[in-house]
């Protein structure tokens, strides 16, 4: 019986399929199942069960397998034919109408924002931020932004915004990036 914590299903973009969290795994139905798993992550109990319904495909059942972090979440992207199951914090980015289409994002996601107006879903580890387009890739991969940790992230219509304790300044600091093309707009 699957027993972890809610899923939170968010569905900010516009999306060209249905997705159902599912409370137990050990149903009869016939759907083709995925196993949803990376490098160094053990198959004990999955962190999420989804079954998905794309528009123009078969309906299928994926067991995303994840990390240790908090973060358990389903959310559409700017690419209708995408979704992003983060489970445990390790971030799957899932085309639903060919599930073997797959990557796995690096970092372990602890927050998610977006900004439709933008075309953008803003992931962040610990001390980086990346941002997936409206083709399901990656549009930019900030460097390392923060010492350890940020205490704040922001999303606007145009931009994020960090704040954490600087590397190499001995103070805390407050960094926005265009979500555009990931350049530094401001820091403090």
């Amino acid at each position: 019986m699957y027993e972890g914590e809610p899923v939170e299903v968010l569905l900010p973009f516009v999306h060209q399929y249905e997705l159902e969290v599912v409370g137990s795994d050990y149903s009869t139905d016939a759907k083709e199942r995925r196993i949803f798993q990376t490098k160094g992550i053990y198959r004990l109990a999955p962190s999420m069960i989804l079954d998905v319904y794309p528009r123009s495909a078969a309906a299928w059942r994926g067991e995303f397998f994840g990390g240790l972090q908090p973060l358990t979440v389903v959310s559409s992207t700017p690419s209708p034919d995408h979704f992003l199951a983060v489970a445990g914090g390790i971030a799957y980015l899932v085309r639903a109408q060919s599930p073997g289409d797959f990557a796995v994002l690096p970092g372990g996601v602890e927050r998610l924002g977006w900004s439709e107006t933008a075309h953008a879903l803003v992931l962040a580890d610990v001390t980086e931020v990346s941002v997936i387009d409206e083709t399901g890739g990656i549009r930019w991969k900030s460097d390392r932004l923060v010492a350890d940790g940020f205490d704040e992230v922001r999303v606007t219509h145009d931009s994020v915004v960090v704040r954490g304790y600087g590397l190499g300044t001995g103070r805390e600091v407050e960094v926005e990036l265009a979500l555009a093309d990931g350049s530094e707009l401001w820091r403090s």
